[in-house]
């Protein structure tokens, strides 16, 4: 054996019943990013996933699952970036959240500041 991992993962496989890993690639095809979760949580349980479905699944596979399940707003703008590896998708996923929470953000101040100020409204005496 080359390494504790290797190891870890033979005997899994060994004594591990082929429906349980049924059970795991189900969850991992059926996984959708939740509404409160941010795309770096969802990639992170999607990598736990596909290590457990596949410890040896290709980056491009991984790719795959985590794109599929990502919410539809995300999944667009990282459709159209083309991302070539799990650090540009993790990047990509990263700045489109920034951004939306930057533009969320200023549509909260401005609404602020255009509400109006009824102290202001009222006459003095």
């Amino acid at each position: 054996l080359l390494s504790w991992q290797t190891f870890t993962v033979e005997i899994q496989n060994r004594f591990q019943s082929s429906l349980h890993t049924d059970q795991k690639f189900i969850r991992l095809r059926e996984r959708t990013q939740q509404p409160k979760e941010t795309g770096q949580q969802f990639i992170d349980v999607m990598e736990k996933l596909c290590f457990q479905v596949n410890p040896n699944m290709m980056e491009q596979e991984k790719m795959l699952h985590i794109k599929a399940g990502l919410k539809p707003s995300l999944k667009e703008k990282v459709f159209d970036k083309q991302p070539k590896s799990m650090y540009e998708l993790r990047n990509i996923v990263k700045r489109m959240e920034d951004i939306e929470l930057m533009l969320n953000s200023g549509n909260n101040n401005e609404d602020q500041l255009e509400s109006p100020s009824y102290s202001s409204t009222i006459d003095q005496p």
